[in-house]
């Protein structure tokens, strides 16, 4: 009888070691996945604002919207908005792009004095923030300004 309690006694430390021991690992797992998607991010949110910069001149302002990284692309997804001044004309425009493939998934644009009021540039950001969460989370169809798919 002691010898039996002796061996569950073992056994049940070695399950109990090795139940620690997998659930350190999956800690660790875990800890370096979420580092890894926020470096990742990062990344996205310096390319994204290096892309505003670098478009953006005296004539047009471009502005980030949203920024994010997606798992099924592999890639930074960005929403940007822009502002063009073109002679006595104004311009507003929706853009959701890959940073990295410059894959655009979305542009929608109107004139600020013709076309832009009633609803319409709400309409055109909202379709903006639509294909967005599309291309991050991978589903690659979007609309275009007027409404057809990309």
């Amino acid at each position: 009888m002691n010898q039996r309690w002796v061996n569950a006694v073992l056994v049940f430390c070695a399950g109990l070691a090795i139940g620690a021991g997998t659930l350190q690992i999956y800690y660790r797992f875990r800890e370096n996945r979420a580092t890894e998607i926020f470096e990742r991010r990062l990344r996205c949110s310096e390319l994204a604002n290096r892309h505003a910069a670098g478009e953006s001149t005296k004539e047009q302002s471009v502005s980030v919207e949203r920024v994010g990284y997606s798992t099924a692309l592999n890639s930074c997804v960005a929403y940007f908005e822009e502002w063009q001044q073109a002679g006595s004309h104004s311009y507003q425009e929706w853009t959701v792009i890959d940073l990295l493939s410059k894959e655009q998934f979305y542009s929608g644009r109107c004139s600020v004095e013709r076309d832009c009021g009633n609803g319409k540039d709400i309409k055109l950001s909202q379709n903006a923030e639509a294909a967005f969460s599309k291309a991050v989370s991978g589903a690659k169809e979007a609309k275009t300004e007027n409404g057809g798919v990309k």
